[in-house]
């Protein structure tokens, strides 16, 4: 692997001298973010978490991650006035919010301020000033910070920045790498269950009152010496899901303690399935995984089940696909 020497730029917000911490960040990687009580220890830990993160940003990705021209400290300074019918605050009021400036390319100046989370970007450079002035105005405003002076008080925490570069070298796949790690098969292939479907069992299920006898009824059908699947039929509303659930809670009790739940739908069963036999071959694999697994498998409508996957060119649907290997009783639904 090619070894890359990169600079990552450090930023510490100094907050007020009450406040014996530091928040750390790191420029251009926003998913890097730290809070401590001493700079150094701050630089130490936002440094580290950053070369931990390059392992899992593509190349590209971090090409445009990256500055030519190294960023500079800037002040800004905004002025507020005083929010109307406020009788406390008359005088308007001068922010001091520091900031870093930097050229992104020929046509691209930025200014980012760590305070408020917002970056300003102007195709000139003497067009900077006036729209870092007016987006902090809107930044303010959308923080609901000009109401008073306490809230703007509090926009004013940080006294200060500093802005640090800490080398690193950073370990690049080359294009061929990458191609055969996207190529290589994951070990989550063939897992069609976890894509599919949600493990409900072990979950926290209500408890259904007044419907002993039908519990009873389908933990005897799941359990049985010949186990079958089972339909439960009724009107809307009437407990079908409740009684479900109320056996997956009490599995252990009903002899059902060796077999997982899991719950799908007909929608679930075809998502990302748009070439022709590709959901055949995804049931294919989910029968087999399910007979492996020990699955009871809660499918959800059977009408769902009878018309999801039908087409102009395709008759068949998923009810009629997996009704050979329900029959056998090879899988429970």
């Amino acid at each position: 692997m090619p070894t890359l020497s990169l600079q990552l730029y450090v930023i510490t917000q100094n907050f007020e001298e009450t406040h014996d911490c530091c928040l750390g960040e790191a420029l251009f990687f926003p998913e890097v973010t730290c809070l401590d009580d001493t700079a150094k220890n701050l630089r130490n830990v936002v440094a580290e978490n950053g070369l931990s993160l390059l392992a899992h940003v593509p190349n590209l990705e971090l090409a445009r991650r990256l500055v030519a021209i190294e960023p500079e400290l800037i002040p800004v300074e905004v002025t507020v006035e005083p929010a109307e019918r406020n009788r406390i605050w008359r005088d308007e009021v001068t922010l001091k919010i520091p900031a870093i400036r930097w050229q992104q390319s020929r046509d691209a100046f930025i200014v980012y301020l760590p305070s408020l989370g917002i970056e300003v970007l102007a195709n000139k450079g003497e067009e900077l000033p006036q729209l870092v002035e007016d987006q902090v105005r809107l930044a303010l405003f959308r923080l609901k910070a000009t109401r008073s002076l306490k809230s703007m008080v509090q926009q004013a925490r940080c006294r200060s920045l500093d802005l640090e570069t800490v080398a690193i070298e950073h370990f690049a796949e080359t294009p061929k790498q990458q191609t055969q790690a996207e190529q290589k098969p994951s070990s989550d292939d063939g897992k069609v269950l976890t894509k599919i479907g949600n493990l409900i069992s072990g979950l926290t299920m209500p408890q259904a009152y007044d419907r002993e006898e039908s519990v009873q009824q389908l933990s005897d059908a799941l359990t049985g010496l010949i186990a079958r699947s089972v339909l439960l039929v009724g009107a809307s509303g009437v407990g079908k899901t409740s009684i479900l659930k109320e056996v997956v809670r009490r599995s252990t009790e009903l002899g059902l303690g060796s077999w997982k739940f899991w719950a799908t739908s007909g929608s679930r069963l075809v998502s990302g399935m748009t070439g022709f036999g590709m959901w055949q071959e995804r049931l294919e694999l989910l029968r087999k995984e399910m007979v492996k697994e020990h699955v009871i498998l809660h499918v959800g409508s059977l009408l769902e089940l009878m018309e999801v996957g039908r087409s102009e060119c395709q008759t068949q649907g998923i009810a009629s696909f997996l009704r050979p290997a329900i029959a056998r009783g090879e899988i429970l639904v």
